[in-house]
């Protein structure tokens, strides 16, 4: 049987971020509330495990994703089709708990018909000779763990590592070093997997309606990535693997505008784009930050 899961926006359940808009909140809430239905709970045996979206390493398979809205925005497309042809289902109509609930249960009826199906054969099978065929070992190469097709980007939210307001300083280096301690471990796994690849430490910046000086928000979002890599190059990092690169507001798909049509500023869209992002040049998110980077480069021009 396939095992339950539920997708979290966040690396881990401590810093699932609190403040979120009422939609997103209610997703949230029917998606945790529907794999611990009773009658989920029945089929399945055993209660559902928690996968963080911004850790995304892994290459899953044979898995069925309940996924709220906003945690399939933070996937990436290509890390969710190589999902599903390993077998992984994604149920992202999150935001009807009685629905969602219909269509876990329509899923594991599926798999059960399944895996009927498949043992009928077998027994249908068995009435015949046997076939004894000897099965090739395979060689080291082959055995070997195939590294990802496209490796995803992390994210450092703020809540995780903060800074003083307007500063390139942390507000806890303690708190902020282990955070990091974390991310410095999964790139020393990345690099085994990839050791010709260079990550981009990126740094973004709210936009505010006090300062408009975009400027110094690029400034300021480079200091920052600075920082987190001064951070990650104590922590083990060979220093010619990460390129730093501050992009202020400018982050493209990364970047949600966070002052509405009417002119009232965000306080929680503007704390979501306070971070540093992990990008491997790999990946296709390089490219955009790329894109963007030689933009602003010619302005300053």
């Amino acid at each position: 049987m396939k095992e339950l899961f539920i997708a979290l926006p966040s690396q881990r359940l401590e810093s699932l971020l609190l403040r979120r808009n009422d939609a997103d909140s209610y997703e949230i809430l029917c998606a945790w509330t529907a794999v611990y239905h009773p009658e989920v709970l029945r089929r399945t045996r055993q209660t559902a495990k928690q996968f963080f979206v911004e850790h995304t390493f892994e290459e899953p398979s044979q898995r069925i994703f309940i996924v709220p809205y906003t945690s399939y925005a933070m996937l990436q497309e290509h890390w969710i089709a190589r999902a599903k042809d390993r077998g992984c289902v994604f149920l992202t109509e999150c935001a009807n708990l009685e629905k969602l609930v219909e269509s876990i249960c329509r899923e594991l009826d599926r798999e059960d018909a399944e895996t009927e199906d498949a043992g009928a054969g077998e027994e249908s099978d068995a009435g015949g000779s046997p076939e004894i065929s000897e099965t090739p070992e395979k060689s080291e190469a082959e055995t070997e763990e195939k590294p990802l097709k496209e490796p995803p980007s992390l994210t450092i939210t703020s809540e995780q590592v903060s800074f003083k307001p307007d500063e390139a300083v942390y507000m806890n280096e303690s708190i902020a070093r282990t955070i990091l301690q974390e991310y410095a471990e999964w790139l020393t796994k990345y690099f085994d997997l990839y050791p010709n690849s260079k990550v981009y430490v990126v740094g973004f910046i709210a936009k505010t309606r006090l300062d408009d000086s975009n400027r110094l928000n690029l400034r300021l979002s480079e200091q920052r990535a600075e920082t987190v890599t001064k951070t990650l190059l104590e922590l083990g990092i060979p220093e010619d693997k990460l390129i730093v690169i501050g992009l202020g507001e400018n982050g493209g798909s990364h970047f949600r505008v966070d002052e509405h049509p009417n002119g009232v500023f965000d306080t929680v869209i503007a704390q979501q784009n306070r971070k540093v992002m992990l990008i491997p040049d790999l990946s296709e998110d390089s490219i955009k930050v790329l894109e963007i980077k030689n933009e602003l480069d010619a302005l300053r021009r």
